[in-house]
């Protein structure tokens, strides 16, 4: 079983899963992943397609004050959203992309 794929290679091979209509336990032995491989990769895949397509845009924060895993607080549209700041990027990326279509 290979272990080492690279970005463009599993960005392919989600792209022919999600074309292909086969469930994840049928289709990842064909590349000789495990179907929850599978499934982390068609989520990062379906999250980076998201900010694109939502057209969310990051912004570096430089401050002196902000502490290493502070809480984040996004305002929009009059929501407010605090996210604590152990979480991780995939659920802040699904938040953003999230907040941008308001």
């Amino acid at each position: 079983m290979r272990s080492n794929y690279s970005r463009e290679e599993r960005q392919r091979i989600v792209a022919e899963y999600l074309q292909s209509g086969k469930s994840q336990t049928l289709f990842a032995p064909e590349y000789g992943i495990k179907p929850n491989t599978l499934s982390a990769w068609v989520s990062k895949y379906k999250a980076a397609h998201e900010c694109q397509s939502a057209n969310v845009h990051f912004v570096e924060l430089k401050s002196t004050f902000i502490k290493e895993k502070q809480n984040m607080i996004i305002r929009k549209a009059g929501i407010e959203i605090e996210i604590s700041g152990n979480s991780n990027a995939v659920i802040i990326r699904e938040i953003l992309a999230a907040m941008a279509s308001l």
